[in-house]
């Protein structure tokens, strides 16, 4: 378990959950699309430094929860990278609350969605944002969490 993640702490924030907390949680999605095999890089870093990157490669010029970084690498290296993934404890925090969802919950959702987005799956399109979001809510059922999506008033 857990074999190939590498988890990176770039936030002084206090709301970061556990290594094995994270760790878990990608390990889930990972057996959940059969590729326990993937290296994948999670980072946790302050709001400024995601507000940047979300500029810089979406064009989005704010903070946001959390950011997917497929590897781009030539054939001809043999290696099990897939990418990174970049997360924000206060958008994470905010949208906990504004969601009516615990921290845990959030956080596991955050880093169920940014795996299956490094793992092939997208949601541009209604067909494929269906296959994911029932993908995540399987997940998210085996970490012991409720549906995600369902906004609890």
């Amino acid at each position: 378990m857990s074999d190939n993640i590498t988890v990176t702490i770039d936030s002084e924030d206090e709301d970061v959950p556990e290594s094995s907390f994270i760790l878990k949680a990608v390990d889930v999605a990972r057996r959940a699309l059969g590729r326990m095999d993937a290296e994948i890089n999670v980072q946790i870093v302050d709001a400024q430094t995601i507000q940047s990157l979300n500029n810089q490669y979406r064009g989005k010029n704010m903070p946001t929860n959390v950011l997917s970084f497929p590897a781009e690498l030539p054939a001809w290296i043999d290696s099990r990278l897939v990418g990174d993934i970049v997360l924000c404890p206060a958008v994470i925090r905010a949208e906990s609350r504004q969601f009516n969802k615990s921290v845990n919950s959030r956080w596991a959702h955050m880093l169920v969605h940014g795996t299956l987005h490094l793992l092939g799956m997208t949601h541009d399109e209604e067909q494929q944002q269906q296959k994911m979001e029932t993908m995540e809510q399987k997940i998210m059922n085996e970490l012991g969490y409720d549906d995600p999506y369902q906004v609890i008033a």
